[in-house]
């Protein structure tokens, strides 16, 4: 109960009727004659003090923070293990909670993770993904124990407005042991009611390593399936005898049941009971339809709102399904009609939010940008909410304040949005916080002194914490009306991340945080590397689904390498560990409008060009620009363009569009030599323009050209300059797309080189068509390809390899041997360049402001360059917006160059990120050796493999020689460790034979 700020609350009643029934039972005993003398009557007993109900047991967990939290494909429940496993695609990772008490179990680190389930046993995790591969999780030990490639020839393209290449996303595994694949794709909506969208299915039979397509007919399936529990069915809508039908698969006879049903108003949503014995269908006129084993229909119930889901209870008792009013419906399988209902509103997220599995207590699990939650859905109310209490827009007006100290004892008011006269904005007499799975210490609840409506707003006196940082808040009824507010109230603040967490002193850097305050800016210190930052200015809040906050401050002075940052207001401090790095060097330098760059590494310098005849010249070592690059064959008006350097640096090549030529430089003699791309075989009056150049190992280069013309890839034979058609690189233009290589880039070796390009990016050729990919070997002097990569997500990346040709990349991410997509980096950019191990991946930002460098394996960003000081006019250089920003690196990846709009920005890295480029042999027995090819290693550096402790030794900052400890056979991680702190773990690392 609770007590009421102003008026007659229900306490105050219950308290006057005790105390009248005390006095008119002392009056009884006393009775009303005179001349007899009795003891007074004893005071009256105090009110009792707050009493809060148990904790409903609904929490929320907000998964790792982002820049930008992204949808969450999906979670799956373990009821084995009473845990929640949840994709994660914004960190790579699947994410794992406990349903007991919504701690964090751990993670594992997946590329590109979406849907999750379960084999029957719940002895694996299958999770798909938006690659062409499915890993496989042991969900206890936490870790990959084997991958899935799925064939490319298999791999088809969405026929819908996707626009995307169909991928394994969602797995279902069969109680036969085989595994349906659904083929489909992850949507990019956060508003989007399913996140992982199947279109077709594959069969995978895990003894033979066989593919078969799956579908019940020619045309692709009308909603995602839904798999019984027991792994015996998969309940499907797609076409089949009678056009668009309810299907059933069975792995007993591994086919469809020669049974069927219509939906006559097709099917949004499926599920199944857990032993394949009742199946319902949401149709798309907000239908529930429940079917038995034979599909025949059992029970029907329509719903006057459109819904979002269908998910069975694990007893088959119920079906709980979500409408756009934020209300869950509990269904009675049997009869089809309401049992009961209660409310679930998430914070300032004005989006309804889908149920997305259940546990055997009748816990219900759902997603939101960024979070997981889970809600008592045991018992609700017999009718339908009328009015859920919602905190629409900033997340920073869900608590005021939302922050205090550990001892607790701060009121905290939660004003929701007015929902009109009456209303009391759903905040109900019942109405109780709880800060975590704490209760607040009192409640209160009355009219909002500004208001005219009836709103209401409750009060909560926050309670004593363990530990500092932020916590969920509660707000709950006595119906089991939920409303969940993320990370509304921190203990002290909170520190999230630093952008950019590259610099040098005098730039300035914003702190993300929780619990600042907003309210006393002396109240806010901070520290960098133990020395005090100047200039604090608080920001405004930066999300509307959680209260983040920021800070920005400028760098004081410190010494190269890794710093702590300290965050302290007089609610507490918080520090992160090595939460910048000081650059070695950082400079922004005045020039010319560059397009293109590379790095020579003979003599230490950076060429660059598309500001006009010349090729620039940067010294690193001096921050300035020396003597360019001129050449009498290269016209007045003449804009060059891309520009590579021979693998022994001693020619650099530059594509001269307009003189129809690429300009030689043999930086040794001092000399240049223009060779036209031109064939005899050209079409008189041909204008052949060069576009892309790159070098390979057999003094060979190569020439992309005009699109449309007959060999639009040509040879360059770089000992006599001769140039040649190359027909197994590309095609010309017919009817209808053809694409052909825009876009390369090459191992420093040049033993290998990666085409990227689709028909119209460059030219405007209409039509535009999906990204594809070539490579190119030197020791075969071949072509392979194209592969198609995707529209979404993988599209517009600029090609990327590493030295040796044992990376290849997109800005978008890595590809594996096939040309496919392998890991996504979480901020993909334009332009990419991997450094010499393959390691670290570096691209430009799709906003032209910053240089994202993320290692290869996990995908996620290890450091993170910005542009300072942007201004506009004569100014300042400032970055290209909307166009992809030249970026160059040396081998290390420690020096980094990016062209800006009127010069360039210059970057030396004090301690290069630790990561794993490539690990070899890829396979190994105990006791053999095998070497890692990466960066950041340092002496006193540590490994396990497996889990276990493995004897290193640093052969250089580059390459690391260990021993493979006593392991059993399989796949397994590898986790390294710096002296200063600094940890680097990755997945299915090495399969021990």
């Amino acid at each position: 109960m609770k007590t009421a700020s102003v008026g007659v609350s229900h306490r105050s009643v219950c308290l006057l009727f005790a105390r009248l029934t005390t006095l008119l039972l002392v009056i009884m005993l006393c009775g009303c004659g005179g001349g007899t003398s009795s003891a007074p009557p004893p005071p009256p007993p105090p009110p009792p003090a707050f009493q809060p109900r148990p904790f409903p047991g609904d929490f929320f967990m907000r998964l790792p923070t982002a820049a930008v939290d992204g949808p969450i494909p999906a979670a799956a429940y373990d009821q084995a293990l009473k845990e929640i496993f949840v994709s994660d695609a914004n960190f790579n990772s699947v994410e794992v909670y406990s349903t007991v008490d919504g701690h964090k179990v751990g993670e594992v680190s997946i590329p590109g993770p979406a849907g999750l389930s379960f084999s029957p046993d719940f002895s694996k995790l299958y999770v798909g993904t938006i690659t062409p591969y499915v890993y496989i999780v042991d969900p206890a030990g936490l870790h990959v124990s084997g991958q899935i490639a799925f064939p490319a020839s298999m791999l088809t393209f969405s026929p819908g407005a996707t626009g995307a290449t169909l991928m394994p996303v969602m797995p279902y595994p069969m109680a036969d042991g085989s595994l349906m694949l659904g083929m489909g794709y992850t949507s990019q909506s956060s508003s989007a009611a399913v996140l992982v969208g199947v279109e077709g299915l594959v069969r995978y039979d895990a003894v033979s390593g066989a593919f078969t397509p799956a579908n019940p007919g020619p045309s692709n399936l009308g909603a995602d399936p839904a798999r019984s529990l027991d792994g015996k069915y998969l309940f499907v809508y797609g076409f089949g005898s009678a056009g668009y039908e309810l299907l059933l698969y069975s792995s007993a006879t591994q086919g469809y049941l020669p049974v069927s049903a219509q939906a006559p108003n097709g099917a949004a949503f499926l599920a199944a009971n857990a032993d394949g014995s009742k199946f319902a269908v949401v149709d798309n006129n907000w239908n529930v339809t429940f079917v038995n084993a034979n599909l025949q229909t059992q029970a029907q119930y329509s719903s006057p709102r459109a819904l979002k889901c269908a998910i069975f209870s694990r007893d088959g008792k119920y079906l709980y399904t979500a409408n756009d009013l934020n209300n869950v419906i509990a269904l009675d399988t049997q009869a089809g009609t309401p049992v009961e209902y209660f409310s679930v509103a998430l914070g300032s997220n004005p989006f309804p939010t889908s149920l997305v599995d259940v546990d055997e207590t009748h816990h219900a699990f759902g997603l939101t940008p960024g979070g997981l939650y889970f809600v008592d859905a045991s018992h609700g109310q017999a009718t339908p909410p009328t009015v859920v209490p919602l905190f629409w827009g900033i997340a920073s007006t869900q608590a005021n304040p939302n922050v205090g100290p550990l001892v607790g004892g701060t009121q905290v008011q939660f004003i929701p949005a007015p929902l009109g006269a009456g209303s009391a904005d759903g905040i109900a007499n019942s109405m109780e916080a709880y800060f975590g799975t704490v209760p607040a210490t009192n409640d209160v609840v009355g009219p909002y002194p500004s208001s005219s409506n009836g709103e209401n707003f409750l009060t909560a006196t926050t309670p004593p914490a363990k530990n500092p940082g932020p916590v969920s808040v509660v707000l709950t009824d006595a119906s089991n009306n939920t409303v969940l507010l993320p990370d509304a109230f921190t203990y002290g603040p909170h520190i999230l991340r630093v952008q950019p967490n590259g610099a040098v002193a005098g730039d300035q850097i914003t702190i993300y945080a929780y619990g600042l305050g907003f309210f006393d800016l002396s109240d806010t210190h901070v520290m960098i590397g133990g020395t005090q930052a100047a200039n604090v200015s608080l920001n405004p809040y930066v999300s509307a689904d959680y209260p983040d906050e920021s800070v920005t401050v400028i760098v004081p002075p410190g010494s190269p390498g890794w710093a702590d940052v300290i965050l302290t207001t007089s609610n507490g401090s918080d520090t992160l560990k090595r939460g910048i790095q000081y650059l070695k060097k950082e400079a922004q330098v005045t020039g010319g409008q560059y397009e293109f760059a590379a790095y020579d590494t003979v003599r230490d310098v950076f060429y660059l060009t598309g500001g006009g005849n010349s090729v620039a010249v940067f010294n690193p070592n001096t921050q300035v620009f020396g003597q360019a690059l001129q050449s009498t064959s290269i016209s007045s008006g003449a804009v060059l363009q891309e520009l590579v350097l021979t693998p022994d640096n001693s020619k650099l090549l530059v594509v001269d569009p307009k003189d129809q030529s690429v300009i030689v430089f043999d930086l040794a003699a001092g000399t240049s030599t223009a060779v036209n791309v031109g064939l005899a075989s050209d079409p008189a009056g041909t204008q052949v323009q060069p576009i892309t150049v790159v070098a390979a190992a057999n003094n060979r280069a190569f020439v992309s050209v005009t699109a449309c013309v007959t060999n639009p890839v040509r040879q360059i034979d770089l000992t006599n300059l001769q140039v040649a058609g190359r027909a197994d690189a590309g095609s010309s233009c017919g009817a209808g797309y053809v694409p052909y290589p825009e876009y390369g880039g090459a191992s420093a070796d040049g033993s290998t080189i990666l085409y990227a390009g689709s028909s119209g990016v460059e030219f405007g050729v209409q039509p535009s068509g999906p990204e594809h990919i070539w490579s190119y070997n030197a020791a075969s002097d071949t072509f392979a390809g194209p592969v198609i990569v995707a529209d979404t997500p993988w599209v517009s990346g600029l090609a990327a390899v590493d030295g040796d040709g044992g990376i290849t990349a997109l800005a978008q991410g890595t590809l594996d041997q096939r040309l496919l997509p392998s890991v996504p980096i979480v901020q993909p950019g334009f332009d990419a360049r991997v450094n010499d191990t393959g390691s670290l991946l570096y691209s430009t930002g799709t906003d032209g402001s910053h240089i994202a460098v993320s290692d290869t394996r996990n995908g996620r960003l290890q450091l993170q360059l910005a542009v300072q000081n942007t201004s506009s006019g004569n100014g300042p250089p400032i970055p290209i917006i909307g166009v992809p920003q030249p970026l160059a690196i040396d081998p290390s990846g420690s020096k980094i160059l990016c062209a800006l709009q009127n010069g360039v920005g210059y970057f030396e890295l004090s301690v290069a990120p630790l990561a794993v480029g490539t690990v070899s042999p890829a396979n190994a027995s105990v006791g053999g050796m095998i070497q890692l090819r990466g960066s950041g290693f340092v002496a006193g550096i540590t490994a396990t493999i497996g889990g276990k402790a493995a004897i290193c030794s640093v052969v250089n900052s580059e390459t690391l020689s260990c021993t493979v400890p006593n392991l059993v056979a399989g796949a397994t991680a590898i986790s390294l460790t710096n002296p200063d702190g600094q940890t680097y773990s990755f997945e299915n690392a090495l399969v021990v034979q």
